[in-house]
C-alpha cells in the first residue's frame, strides 16, 4: 500500500539508514529471529501460568444487605427492616439503584452501584449507612452485608441418602470443613443450612403453677448459662483472674437450672417440668436428590486460584471421601466444571483450528507461496506470544478470551498482508529482493500504525462499558488491542526479514509432485482472481463510478431497506442474551391455603412427569441429577430441577424437552403458576415481564390479575402469572380495653405470644463452628391449632391472667408471600414465558407497549407499567448509552485520524461513511442467518466500526497519490480502487472465514457468541463491496463538487477580470 507522496520522499532518502529500527531488522535475519523466538518462549511459559475458567472471574457491581427477622410477617419485615435501610441508604453516593424483597423472616436489599464507582468504597459506605440504624426490633439477626460474588463459583456437590437429617448434616459439615482448608476453597455453602438448636418446651399448666411466664423462663435460662468474666484481684501470691462458669453446650446440661425454690430449699428445675430437645432449627423445607433425601453444597473459589486445577483437586476429594462412605450415602458432581470447560474449550478450539486452516488456505490461494507461509506462521505467532502480556493483565483462559482469538484469526493477517503485498507489488516493479523488502516494509509504517490503530481504537471503548454484560464481555476486547498491537510489531520487525530471501528454483523430485501441482493450481486461482479484477470488477467499478448518484442511491436504498425492517419489530431484540442452560426448571408456586404436604406432592408428580419426558426423548443417562427443593425460600414455593448432561451427548434440546414436561404435567388446578424455564440470562431469565407500580396496592393487585388476562391471550406466551401468590393467613391482634386497664401492654403480649408459639431465644454459644440457639417455647401438641390459640392465657406484669380471646381483639387477613420494592416503591411482575416455535416476542412486546399497556394506564391513573427493565435497569440503560458513545467517539477519532492523514475534512468523512452501510450488513446478517439482536451485536458493531474503515484508508490513500502524480481524477480513482482489489478482497475473506465456524455453531453454549461473529463477518463481506464500489462513487461526487466549486470560482475570477479592463 502506498501513501502520501511526502512520506514516500522522506523514507526512501532514509531507505539505508540502519537506525531505521524497521529497515534494520528487515535486513537483519538473525534479530528478526532472535525476537520471534524471545516472544514465543515468553508466550510458551507464561501459558501455563494463565487461569484457566469456564467463565470470565468478576464481581457484579451489587452490594447485597441480607437479614433474618425470625417469625416476621412480610409486611413486618418490610415496615421494620426494608423501610429503614432504603431511607439510610438514601444519602450514599454512587448508587444507581435500590431493590428489596421481603419474605417471611427474611430481608435481601440488593444495591446495585453505579459504573465506574469503586466497589470497595460504595461496600464500605453501604456498611456505615446500615450501621447506624438503631430502629431494627431486638430480635433480628444482624445485617450481613456483602458483594455479589456468585460469579466465583467453583462446583456444586450433591449428596442424597435415605438416613435421618443429622446423618446429612455431619456429612455436609465434614465436607465443608475439609473443603475450607483446601487452598484455593473461599466459601462452601449447603442449600439449606439448618443451624442445630436446643429446644426448651414447657406445657402452660406448669408455667401458671409456676406463675411464671416463658419469656421469664428464657431469661432464667440465659442468666444460667453463660461464662461471666468478673475481673480480677490481686494478693499477695499475685493476680488472680475470676471468672464465673455457667456455659452448658448440651441439652442435658440444662436440666439442672432452677425455676422456682421453695422456702425449705427443695427447687423445681428445668428438667422437672420441661421436655429438652436437642436437633435442628425448625422450618418447613424439603429437599430431595435424585429420588432420596438430599442436599446441595456450593463450592467457591477465591479470586486468584485457578479454577481448572482446584476443580480436579475438589472432584478428587469427592471421589476419595466417596469410597469411604457406606452404601447407604452418595456424593455426587451434579456439575463437574472441568468436563464442562473442557467441552467448551474443544469446542472453541475445534471452530479455531477449522478457521485457522480456512484463513491459511485463503492466504494460499491468492498471495505467493512464500509470503503465505510466513503470513499464516505469523498467527501462532502472535497469539502465543499474546499471553506474555494476557497474563500481566490478568486475564484468564475462558469462553470470551477463547472466542476473542477465534475473532481476531482472520483480522491479525490484515497487516501481514498490507506488508507482504506492498512488498510483492515492490518485486513486480523490477526491485531486487533486498530493495523491495526494505522499500516495501518502510512504504507501510504509517498506513499499518493507522489500519491497526482503528482496530484498537474500535475495541476500547468495549473494555469501558459498565454494567454486568461489559464486565463478563471485557477480556474479549482486551483480548483483541492486545492480539492487535503484537500483530503490529510482528508485521514490522519480523516478517520482513522472512521474505528478504530469493526464490530459488530447485527441481521438484517425484515424491513433491503433488505439491508442485498444488502450486500451480494456486497460480492458476490467483490469475483467475487477476483476471477478474482487469475485467469484470472494472467494467463494474467504471459503471458505479459513471452512475455514482445511482450508485449511492442503490446502496442507501439497502440501508434504509434494513432501517425499515428493524423499525417493523420484525427482529427481536434481547439487551441481555438469551443462553440456553443446561439447568431446566418447573417452578411451582401454589395458593396461600395450600398444606405443605400438598406442596411437596404435586412437586413430586411434576419431577415424575419430567422423569417420564426424558425416558420418552432418550434415557436417565441424559440426566446428570435432578432435584426437588421446597419451602427454602416460603412455604408455597418449590423448584423442580433437571441438570441435564451437555447437548453434545443427548439427541434432544431443552426446548423439546420442556414442551414435552409441560405437556406431561398437564394442568396443575391446585397451582397458583407453574413456570417451565431453560434460559439463563443477566436480565434475571427469560419471557416477557411487565413491572407495574402503584402507590395504591389495591389498585396495584387489580391491574396485574387484569393485564395476566389479558397477557394469556397473546400468540405463544405461556406460564403467565400475575405475580401476586398470597401468603399465610394472618391474624392481628389488638388489646382490649378490659386488658389495657389490667395493666397488659402490647409489648408483653407480643412477647409472650411469639415465646410460646415460635419461642423465645434464652442463649446463643457457638459449638463446633457452628451457632447453636436455646429455644424456650411450648410444645408442639400446644401450639399446632387455633383451638390453642384461644385457648392461650396471657399474664399482666401484675400477674392477672386472662385467655387470649379475652385480652383481644382478633382481625383475619391475608399476607403476602413475599414484597418487591424498587427505589423506595412496590412492584409486581406479571408476564410469562415465550414458546418460540408459537410465537415472536418482539410482536409481543409491540402490543404491550402500544396498545395493552397504555389502555391499562389510562384505566388505572397513576399506575407506572413497562417492560421488566423499563424503568430499574439503569445499569442497561447506562450500557446501551455507552455503546451509542462509543460508536459515536469510533467515528469522531477514525474521522480525525483520516481527515488529519489526507488533509481533508470531506475525504476523512467519506471514509468513515463506510460504517453505516456495514452496520446495515451486520442487522442483515442476524435476520438472514435468524437470529434476534442483542447486547453481543451492538459490542460487534462497535468492534466493526473501526476495521472496515481500513480498506477505505488503502484506496484512498492510493488514489491520492496517483492523483499527485498528475493523472486525472477518473482514471485515479479507477487504477487505486482496481490497485488495491486484492489486498482488500484478501482483508475481508480471511476475516470472514475466520469466523465461519462460529456463524453455524451448533453448539448451545456457544449461542450468545454468534451474534458478535455475525455481526464482524457480515459488516465484512459486506464492507468490501462498499469499499470497492461505494467509496469510489463517493470520491467521484467529491470531485464533482471540486470541479463546480473551481469552474465557479473561475467564472467569478472572469468575471473580476473583465469589470477590471
Amino acid at each position: 500500500m502506498d501513501v502520501a507522496l511526502n512520506w514516500n520522499n522522506i523514507v526512501k532518502k532514509k531507505i539505508y539508514n540502519k537506525f531505521n529500527p524497521v529497515n534494520w531488522m528487515a535486513q537483519n535475519h538473525v534479530a528478526a529471529n532472535l525476537l520471534m523466538l524471545l516472544m514465543l518462549i515468553g508466550g510458551i511459559f507464561f501459558m501455563q501460568k494463565i487461569r484457566q475458567e469456564i467463565q470470565p472471574n468478576y464481581t457484579f457491581a451489587t452490594v447485597i444487605v441480607s437479614m433474618s427477622y425470625p417469625g416476621a410477617s412480610p409486611e413486618e419485615v418490610e415496615e421494620n427492616i426494608i423501610l429503614a435501610i432504603e431511607a439510610s441508604l438514601q444519602s450514599v453516593e454512587g448508587l444507581d439503584r435500590i431493590r428489596s424483597t421481603a419474605s417471611e423472616g427474611f430481608a435481601n436489599v440488593y444495591v446495585d452501584i453505579e459504573g465506574g464507582e469503586n466497589l470497595d468504597r460504595v461496600l464500605q459506605n453501604v456498611r456505615n449507612a446500615v450501621d447506624i440504624i438503631t430502629s431494627f426490633p431486638t430480635d433480628a439477626e444482624r445485617p450481613n452485608i456483602r458483594l455479589d460474588d456468585d460469579a466465583r463459583w467453583l462446583t456444586t456437590i450433591g449428596i442424597s441418602g435415605d438416613v435421618p437429617e443429622k446423618v446429612l448434616h455431619d456429612l455436609v459439615n465434614r465436607i465443608k470443613s475439609d473443603l475450607l482448608h483446601m487452598e484455593g476453597v473461599i466459601q462452601v455453602l449447603p442449600q439449606i443450612n439448618k443451624d442445630p438448636e436446643i429446644s426448651i418446651e414447657i406445657p402452660q399448666s406448669v408455667l401458671r403453677s409456676l406463675n411464671v411466664t416463658l419469656p421469664e423462663v428464657a431469661q432464667r435460662v440465659g442468666d444460667a448459662a453463660k461464662d461471666v468474666p468478673s475481673g480480677d484481684v490481686e494478693t499477695t501470691d499475685g493476680q488472680y483472674i475470676l471468672r464465673t462458669e455457667g456455659r452448658r453446650e448440651y441439652g442435658m446440661e440444662f436440666k439442672n437450672i432452677p425455676l422456682k425454690t421453695d422456702s425449705d430449699g427443695s427447687q423445681v428445675t428445668l428438667g422437672d417440668v420441661s421436655t429438652i430437645r436437642s436437633g435442628f432449627e425448625e422450618n418447613t423445607s424439603f429437599f430431595s436428590y435424585n429420588g432420596a433425601p438430599g442436599m446441595i453444597v456450593y463450592v467457591y473459589q477465591s479470586k486468584n486460584s485457578r479454577a481448572m486445577e482446584l476443580a480436579n483437586r475438589v472432584h478428587q476429594y469427592v471421589e476419595d471421601l466417596s469410597s469411604t462412605l457406606p452404601d447407604t450415602l452418595k456424593l455426587d458432581l451434579p456439575s463437574k466444571r472441568t468436563e464442562k470447560y473442557s467441552e467448551r474449550m474443544d469446542m472453541l478450539i475445534d471452530n479455531g483450528m477449522v478457521g485457522l486452516l480456512l484463513v491459511v488456505l485463503t492466504l494460499g490461494l491468492f498471495l505467493n507461496p512464500r509470503l503465505a507461509f510466513w503470513v499464516g506462521v505469523s498467527i501462532p505467532v502472535v497469539f502465543i506470544s499474546s499471553f506474555s502480556i494476557l497474563y500481566y493483565l490478568d486475564v484468564s483462559i475462558n469462553m470470551i478470551s477463547m472466542f476473542a482469538f477465534i475473532m481476531t484469526l482472520g483480522i491479525v493477517v490484515d497487516d501481514a498482508i498490507i506488508v507482504g503485498e506492498s512488498i510483492h507489488a515492490k518485486r513486480q516493479q523490477g526491485l531486487s529482493v533486498r530493495d523491495a523488502v526494505v522499500e516495501g516494509a518502510n512504504d507501510m509504517i504509517l498506513p499499518v500504525i493507522f489500519a491497526v490503530g482503528t482496530n484498537i481504537i474500535a475495541f476500547i471503548p468495549l473494555i469501558m462499558l459498565p454494567g454486568d454484560m461489559g464486565q463478563y464481555m471485557k477480556s474479549l476486547p482486551i483480548v483483541a488491542v492486545v492480539v492487535f498491537t503484537v500483530s503490529l510489531i510482528e508485521a514490522l520487525f519480523i516478517l520482513p526479514a522472512h521474505l528478504n530471501a530469493k526464490d530459488k528454483k530447485r527441481k521438484w523430485p517425484n515424491f513433491l509432485k503433488p505439491l508442485q501441482r498444488t502450486l500451480l493450481f494456486r497460480e492458476h486461482v490467483a490469475n483467475g482472481l487477476d483476471r477478474f479484477r482487469d475485467i469484470k470488477f472494472r467494467k463494474a467499478l467504471t459503471w458505479a463510478i459513471d452512475h455514482r448518484y445511482i450508485t449511492v442511491v442503490l446502496f442507501t436504498g439497502g440501508l434504509i431497506l434494513i432501517a425499515a425492517w428493524f423499525e417493523s419489530n420484525r427482529i427481536d431484540f434481547h439487551w441481555y442474551p438469551q443462553i440456553p442452560s443446561d439447568r431446566v426448571s418447573a417452578k411451582l408456586t401454589m395458593p396461600a391455603d395450600a398444606s405443605f404436604e400438598d406442596l411437596i406432592t404435586i412437586s413430586e408428580n411434576i419431577e415424575a412427569a419430567g422423569v417420564s419426558a426424558i425416558q420418552e426423548l432418550g434415557s436417565l443417562d441424559d440426566v446428570e441429577s435432578r432435584s426437588v427443593s421446597a419451602g427454602l425460600y416460603n412455604s408455597v414455593y418449590s423448584s423442580v430441577t433437571f441438570e441435564l448432561v451437555s447437548e453434545s451427548h443427548r439427541e434432544f434440546d431443552q426446548n423439546d424437552f420442556v414442551r414435552l414436561w409441560r405437556e406431561k404435567a398437564g394442568d396443575v388446578p391446585e397451582a397458583h403458576s407453574l413456570v417451565f424455564d431453560f434460559l439463563a440470562s443477566f436480565g434475571g431469565g427469560s419471557g416477557v415481564y411487565v413491572d407495574m407500580r402503584h402507590s395504591s396496592n389495591v389498585v396495584l393487585e387489580t391491574a396485574a390479575k387484569e393485564l395476566a388476562a389479558t397477557m394469556k391471550t397473546i400468540e405463544g406466551l405461556v406460564d403467565v402469572t400475575d405475580g401476586l401468590a398470597q401468603g399465610k393467613k394472618q391474624l392481628r391482634y389488638t388489646l382490649t380495653d378490659e386488658a389495657t386497664s389490667l395493666g397488659f401492654t402490647e409489648n408483653e403480649l407480643g412477647r409472650q405470644l411469639r415465646a410460646a408459639f415460635f419461642g423465645a431465644e434464652a442463649v446463643r454459644m457457638l459449638r463446633d463452628s457452628h451457632q447453636v440457639k436455646v429455644w424456650v417455647r411450648l410444645p408442639v401438641q400446644e401450639r399446632n391449632s387455633l383451638n390453642d390459640l384461644e385457648n392461650f392465657v396471657v399474664r399482666s406484669p401484675s400477674g392477672v391472667e386472662l385467655p387470649l380471646s379475652q385480652a383481644t381483639d382478633i382481625e383475619y387477613s391475608r399476607t403476602f408471600t413475599d414484597i418487591r420494592r424498587e427505589d423506595g416503591r412496590r412492584n409486581i411482575y406479571v408476564g410469562g414465558v415465550m414458546d418460540m416455535a408459537a410465537g415472536s416476542e418482539s410482536l409481543a412486546k409491540r402490543e404491550l407497549t402500544e396498545n395493552i399497556l397504555p389502555a391499562l394506564k389510562a384505566k388505572y391513573p397513576g399506575l407506572q407499567a413497562g417492560l421488566r427493565g423499563s424503568f430499574s435497569s439503569r445499569s442497561g440503560y447506562s450500557t446501551m448509552s455507552m455503546i451509542g458513545m462509543g460508536l459515536g467517539i469510533v467515528s469522531v477519532v477514525v474521522f480525525a485520524l483520516m481527515a488529519s492523514l489526507f488533509r481533508s475534512y470531506l475525504q476523512g468523512f467519506i471514509v468513515i461513511m463506510t460504517i453505516p452501510y456495514c452496520m446495515a450488513a451486520a442487522v442483515a446478517g442476524h435476520i438472514i442467518m435468524g437470529y434476534g439482536l442483542t447486547s453481543n451485536s451492538m459490542f460487534g458493531m462497535i468492534a466493526l466500526a473501526g476495521m472496515v474503515v481500513n480498506g477505505s484508508l488503502v484506496l484512498t490513500s492510493r488514489m491520492n497519490d496517483l492523483i499527485r502524480t498528475g493523472i486525472e481524477y477518473r482514471e485515479a480513482i479507477i487504477e487505486g480502487s482496481i490497485s488495491r482489489f486484492r489486498p482488500i478482497l484478501i482483508t475481508s475473506l480471511t476475516t470472514t472465514v475466520g469466523l465461519l465456524p462460529m456463524l453455524f455453531e451448533t453448539s448451545q453454549q456457544a449461542l450468545f457468541l454468534v451474534p458478535f461473529a455475525i455481526a464482524l463477518s457480515f459488516g465484512t463481506v459486506v464492507s468490501s463491496f462498499v469499499v470497492l464500489l461505494l467509496i469510489p462513487a463517493l470520491h467521484a461526487i467529491h470531485y464533482d463538487f471540486k470541479a463546480w466549486k473551481d469552474a465557479e470560482v473561475a467564472e467569478l475570477e472572469v468575471t473580476a477580470g473583465v469589470t477590471k479592463v
